[in-house]
């Protein structure tokens, strides 16, 4: 083996290596480095709702500008049960706002704005009312097993054959020993065809290395299929018309920070895939930022 192609083959040698051990100790930092909750901070709260006293409050429809018509009234219902469960509020049942809707001819409107909101409030005797609009709504795709299997099936295919490319490799330093001009003893003689397969050998290894590390990182850091939702909220005082909270925020299942808001393994599989149980987890918390002082 030439003096070319036994230092191209010691510095792939020693860079799959070094490979190897970040990415050991990106694993290990991984898995134990802690995860924060995550918390809705995108939020605005007025003192005034002290002030007014504000108790009675009713969640009006959501407008919705998705093609999956559940999309408003799923995570209206759940913001009215999670403003319920903080037992501050008194709630308007959801079915009498359906009613007045109806009757006032507001279920025809395609956008609510403050003035109609307000109105409606009046007419269902509450204090303040609660209006928004969804902003995300994807569900998870039906079809992520197939896309695992075939990623799980390259990355074995593409990792056998590097255990078959260096064990070749090694076969050839200990079969093929190399004497360099500087070593005892050792002369240099010409290099011949047999060398020039060597070196190409030595280069293909280092330019798959190369793609193997590409490929690794771009396994690592695409992005994964996830359940999304998100929404924009505020509380409307239907006397003054003033904006006494608001919330904007989005939840993605699959972020580490909103997995870590619950603890059961199946409950953080669920956050992934099921789009009513990530609304359940995403309408508590923005419902915590209507309440004072520390959560």
């Amino acid at each position: 083996m030439s003096l070319t192609s036994a230092r191209a083959y010691r510095l792939s040698r020693s860079a799959i290596i070094m490979v190897s051990l970040l990415c050991y100790l990106f694993a290990v930092q991984c898995a134990t480095a802690p995860v924060k909750p995550y918390e809705v901070t995108n939020t605005f709260r007025s003192s005034r709702i002290e002030q007014r006293d504000i108790r009675r409050i009713a969640v009006l429809p959501f407008e919705n500008p998705f093609d999956d018509r559940v999309a408003g009234p799923l995570i209206a219902e759940e913001l009215n049960l999670q403003f319920g469960k903080l037992g501050t509020f008194d709630l308007i049942e959801r079915s009498r706002i359906t009613e007045l809707l109806k009757e006032q001819d507001f279920d025809t409107l395609s956008r609510l704005d403050a003035s109609t909101a307000a109105k409606i409030g009046k007419l269902l005797g509450v204090q303040a009312v609660v209006m928004g609009s969804v902003t995300k709504f994807r569900r998870h795709p039906s079809d992520k097993s197939d896309t695992v299997v075939i990623v799980e099936h390259e990355y074995e295919h593409h990792h056998s054959l590097w255990d078959d490319e260096w064990w070749y490799h090694d076969y050839l330093s200990r079969h093929h020993g190399y004497h360099g001009e500087h070593e005892p003893g050792g002369s240099r003689e010409p290099r011949g065809k047999h060398d020039d397969a060597n070196d190409a050998l030595a280069v293909i290894a280092v330019v798959a290395l190369i793609v193997t590390i590409v490929g690794i990182i771009y396994l690592a850091t695409r992005p994964q299929p996830t359940a999304e939702i998100g929404a924009n909220m505020r509380l409307v005082d239907v006397e003054t018309g003033d904006v006494l909270w608001q919330a904007d925020d989005v939840f993605a299942g699959r972020r580490p920070r909103i997995q870590a808001l619950v603890e059961e393994r199946e409950d953080k599989a669920r956050l992934v895939t099921d789009i009513e149980y990530l609304n359940h987890v995403f309408c508590q918390e923005m419902a915590k930022t209507l309440l004072t002082g520390d959560r």
